[in-house]
């Protein structure tokens, strides 16, 4: 998950993810198991929600 979002930050918000909304995100995103390739596309796909439902995200300075 971190590379993800690391991915996901830089992408989106560039770079200015806070620390406590990173740590909210990564915690959802490691209760989704990662066993297979379905379980892995879903958490990528709510990463990428999250983090476009973030604050971060909807202010562009």
């Amino acid at each position: 998950p971190d590379a993800l979002l690391d991915h996901l930050d830089l992408l989106l918000t560039h770079g200015r993810l806070e620390d406590d909304t990173r740590q909210i995100i990564a915690a959802a995103l490691a209760e989704i198991p990662s066993d297979t390739e379905e379980l892995l596309r879903i958490r990528a796909q709510l990463a990428s929600v999250m983090v476009m439902t973030a604050p971060e995200y909807k202010v562009l300075r």
